[in-house]
């Protein structure tokens, strides 16, 4: 079988990990059928039933993507003679007549909890993501043969939105790394806190800088919390910057995990920490109760409430919420892109 696989749009953060995480998982699993990837970079190599076919033009701008995904991509990837095409992307290329099956890892445009504007600068990129773009990825969805997404919560949310049968959409979790002992055994630490995330609005960020403004108000300042974003640190906040995925995994162990963000596909900082074992104080979301559930260290806050969040990081400095030993850490067994191999396979046939 020959499958393309369409990714022009990914350049950085989650996009290139789904990339590179499928990628590896053909290495180690797949030899028998021939893969396409169509990149705008050369973010993994070609190998012996793998090539790889650089297309940065496309990626030059928004114009070009959209001219690529709407007319001029069916014709370059009907050359390609394939049996099935993958977009890991969140949009099919139109116009094709062969079993597409796209890869939605974007929220926005399904999403009700928040109404981004196009006159507010910081929300204006989203707005666009969830109102222009976003009708193209529903107009997408529509049209796929099949449809992946990462978790129940997020395929409910297509559901709704756009009306498309539960059984066009399987849901294929993100793999979380196994953790050796050697991590295991790093001692937990009750007053530092940490939050791996981008800037982005609605990883809410204001609500921890409200919670330690409350705590110094009572009297507690003996604390610091991690934030994986460029700022000068000031006070108990610490700006580090972007972190290597080994020393985020680090600071899971000896520190509590906050997660005030209230979008997300999947919410990987949750799962990963729970493999941990790590206390987590994150926000009451439908996602976030899907990925913790059953688990002994998840504590819950309302997104918007800043008083709750100081009174649980409060109750972890003073030891009235320790670190259990959870029984229920691993989220999922298995490698989810096995499901998506078998199901592109299907199509195929």
């Amino acid at each position: 079988m020959r499958i393309v696989v369409n990714d022009i749009a990914a350049s950085c953060g989650g996009a290139v990990t789904i990339l590179k995480d499928f990628y590896d998982y053909l290495l180690q699993n797949d030899h028998d059928n021939e893969w396409i990837f169509i990149l705008s970079d050369g973010y993994i190599a070609g190998h012996d039933n793998i090539r790889v076919i650089l297309r940065p033009d496309v990626k030059r701008s928004n114009i070009n993507k959209v001219i690529f995904d709407l007319l001029l991509g069916s014709r370059f990837i009907a050359n390609l003679n394939p049996d099935v095409v993958l977009s890991l992307q969140n949009i099919i290329t139109f116009g094709l007549n062969i079993p597409q099956v796209v890869y939605i890892h974007q929220v926005l445009p399904f999403q009700t909890i928040k109404r981004f504007s196009f006159l507010k600068k910081d929300e204006r990129v989203y707005a666009i993501y969830q109102y222009l773009i976003g009708h193209l990825i529903k107009e997408s969805a529509k049209k796929a043969t099949k449809i992946i997404v990462q978790s129940e919560w997020m395929k409910s949310c297509v559901v709704k939105t756009i009306g498309v049968e539960s059984n066009k959409i399987i849901i294929a979790r993100p793999n979380i790394r196994e953790i050796s002992q050697q991590v295991l055994n790093i001692k937990y630490t009750s007053n530092i806190f940490f939050y791996p995330a981008n800037s982005a609005v609605y990883k809410n960020h204001d609500i921890i800088y409200k919670a330690c403004e409350i705590l110094n108000d009572d009297g507690c300042s003996d604390f610091r919390v991690d934030l994986t974003i460029s700022g000068c640190s000031t006070g108990n906040i610490n700006f580090v910057g972007a972190l290597p995925h080994d020393e985020v995994l680090f600071r899971y162990r000896y520190a509590t995990l906050l997660f005030p963000s209230y979008l997300e596909t999947f919410g990987l900082p949750l799962a990963e920490a729970r493999q941990m074992n790590s206390v987590i104080l994150s926000g009451d979301t439908e996602f976030a109760r899907e990925i913790l559930v059953g688990y002994e260290n998840a504590y819950y806050f309302n997104t918007d409430n800043p008083r709750r969040l100081a009174d649980l990081m409060k109750k972890v400095m003073c030891g009235c919420i320790t670190q259990l030993h959870s029984q229920s850490r691993v989220v999922s067994a298995g490698n989810e892109w096995e499901k998506v191999v078998s199901l592109l396979l299907s199509l195929a046939l």
